[in-house]
């Protein structure tokens, strides 16, 4: 065994009596109500963004591009009942098709989902749903589930105020690939598309958006965020059954506008930067 494999193995016997004397207390811990707390949440995902970043080719290097798309996503952080969370909206380098949300307001799209867009509505509906998963703190739910499986020790150096216990960083960044669940997708999708309307933008753009997703698979494995974020038809279907609640809101006389067309006369924000690179 290389020096490396023992110093694991030697780590493993000593932390596997402690997540066993670990373990119960969790169990009891969340039996009374305890839970990672918003200030905890917000340390999180601020020590796991420098790692996911890096992962994924680091920040887009263009500092026009990074402005409009953080405009773009705090123009909705008012409705989320969460505005005092230290929201960021980054784009990452990376060609993958795909959107994240990290706990405590950290949310990212890639350079290749942006570059598929047609227009500012399509990034609200992006940004607006991985808001959603914030808002109702989806990433930490599957933290505490992840952990209460496990043992419970990375969670019990979070509730103790230690990062001693466990690799939480690794496990923010690993949850945040994951699939959410159907409830988390549709109760992201549904609050993506408040978010959205009451802010302006048209609500039928988030159907598009499920299209260009879906096209980006060209009949062939599906684009990274539907792995992550699983679709079916049945979420396709609650989405425009909530569009005519949400068309009223966003046209209130009653009189509803024609079909935006595609594109849509308010193109997104692509600067001329020549060839997109291939890093990521």
């Amino acid at each position: 065994m290389t020096d490396f494999g023992t110093r694991i193995a030697s780590k493993n016997r000593i932390m596997r009596p402690l997540r066993s004397r670990l373990a119960p207390l969790l169990l009891m811990c969340f039996m009374a109500g305890c839970a990672i707390s918003e200030e905890q949440e917000i340390k999180m995902g601020i020590a796991a963004a420098p790692k996911f970043e890096k992962l994924f080719g680091g920040l887009y290097p263009d500092r026009a591009v990074q402005r409009y798309v953080a405009d773009v996503g705090m123009s909705m952080v008012r409705y989320t009942g969460r505005d005092d969370l230290p929201w960021e909206f980054k784009v990452v380098n990376s060609k993958q098709i795909n959107a994240f949300a990290l706990p405590g307001g950290k949310v990212y799209i890639t350079r290749g989902l942006l570059m598929k867009l047609e227009n500012e509505a399509q990034l609200a509906s992006i940004l607006g749903h991985e808001a959603g998963h914030v808002a109702h703190r989806h990433s930490v739910e599957q933290l505490e589930r992840a952990q209460l499986l496990q043992g419970g020790a990375a969670i019990a150096g979070i509730v103790a105020g230690s990062s001693a216990v466990g690799d939480i960083t690794q496990m923010v960044t690993g949850l945040a690939m994951m699939k959410y669940s159907r409830d988390q997708e549709k109760e992201a999708d549904l609050t993506g598309l408040n978010y959205m309307t009451r802010q302006g933008y048209d609500p039928r753009q988030i159907v598009r958006t499920m299209e260009i997703l879906k096209k980006a698979s060209g009949g062939k494995s599906q684009p990274e965020f539907l792995s992550t974020h699983p679709s079916d038809i049945t979420r396709i279907n609650q989405i425009e059954a909530a569009l005519p609640d949400a068309l009223r809101f966003y046209h209130p006389s009653g009189d509803l506008p024609p079909p935006m067309p595609t594109p849509a006369p308010r193109p997104i924000y692509k600067p001329d930067i020549g060839p997109m690179p291939q890093t990521g």
